[in-house]
């Protein structure tokens, strides 16, 4: 049986390559959603090659006043082809 998180913030872990190694070990899928666009891309990064973690690009509602600035993303659409939650 495969087991998916979907909501998980890899970015935000301490040791976020430890989490993905994690990840592979067991086997498991991840839905890595960003709280904000410009986290984006090293939230890609920190996934690397491993094709059981996915990112997700995301903007979380608590914060989406103050990062308001971030909300014209187009650009990274290009690379992305989920989107988590947007404010």
């Amino acid at each position: 049986m495969a087991l998916i998180d979907f909501h998980c913030h890899l970015d935000l872990y301490p040791n976020p390559h430890d989490v993905a190694r994690e990840v592979a070990r067991r086997g498991v899928y991840v839905l890595s959603v960003t709280t904000t666009p410009s986290a984006f891309l090293g939230t890609l990064a920190l996934a690397g090659s491993e094709g059981r973690i996915r990112t997700a690009l995301g903007l979380h509602p608590e914060i989406a006043v103050a990062r308001e600035g971030e909300l014209p993303f187009e650009k990274l659409l290009p690379r992305q082809t989920t989107l988590g939650r947007l404010g």
